[in-house]
């Protein structure tokens, strides 16, 4: 993948958006910035690996090699955070796990949850699930369009009704972010983005005087 300035404007943007967002809220400004930082961080993460994730399929010809390659890459990641931050965290500092073999085993076994390192987790259940409608995606353009619409109406109809409504939620904006050099970006390079947003132009002023002759912000866009 071209190294894009953009993009790591957008990384740089999301990790000092974590750092911020975990630091103590003792301010109602702190609480309020918390709130604008907690609304878009994680859905940027996942629309950034989206995007990475499209050009990293071209070493991903099934489901097994996404499931070998980002079981090292997130996996792993996620049992080494647990085992080495999130145990002895609960061993030394909240005191809750027992200093005994057997709970220790059972503790990391069923009971150890994955707290600040659930992010890892999630994004590899949504590459596995995605990846499917990804590769389709890349040769049936409008397939990404329909996987988008269905993901967008999810939030509001199913989110609460499946077992996994919070991969399914993210998905959305996985999805977008594999949108933008799937769909946007060739659009753009093409000058096809330039005609359509020409054509929603038209369709916007044909609206406006369907309407009364409503003034409209579009009338001043140069296109």
């Amino acid at each position: 993948m071209k190294k894009n300035e953009g993009l790591v404007c957008l990384r740089v943007l999301a990790v000092i958006s974590v750092v911020v967002g975990h630091l103590a809220a003792d301010t109602n400004f702190m609480l309020g910035l918390f709130k604008v930082i907690y609304s878009y961080h994680i859905p940027l993460f996942v629309f950034i690996s989206g995007y990475c994730f499209f050009y990293s399929m071209t070493d991903l010809n099934s489901i097994k090699d996404v499931v070998a390659s980002k079981s090292v890459r997130l996996l792993f990641t996620l049992w080494m955070g647990r085992l080495f931050a999130i145990l002895p965290e609960h061993l030394f500092l909240y005191k809750d796990v027992p200093w005994d073999i057997n709970a220790i085993l059972q503790y990391i076994a069923h009971d150890m949850p994955n707290e600040h390192l659930w992010y890892l987790q999630t994004l590899f259940i949504i590459m596995v699930i995605m990846y499917p409608f990804c590769k389709l995606s890349k040769k049936y353009k409008y397939l990404n369009v329909i996987v988008l619409f269905i993901l967008a109406i999810n939030f509001n109809y199913f989110g609460g009704l499946v077992a996994y409504h919070l991969e399914l939620n993210y998905s959305f904006y996985f999805m977008l972010g594999f949108s933008v050099p799937n769909i946007i970006e060739p659009l753009y390079e093409k000058d096809g983005l330039y005609k359509v947003l020409r054509g929603g132009k038209k369709l916007i002023m044909y609206y406006r005087y369907r309407n009364n002759g409503i003034w409209s912000i579009f009338d001043s866009v140069p296109f």
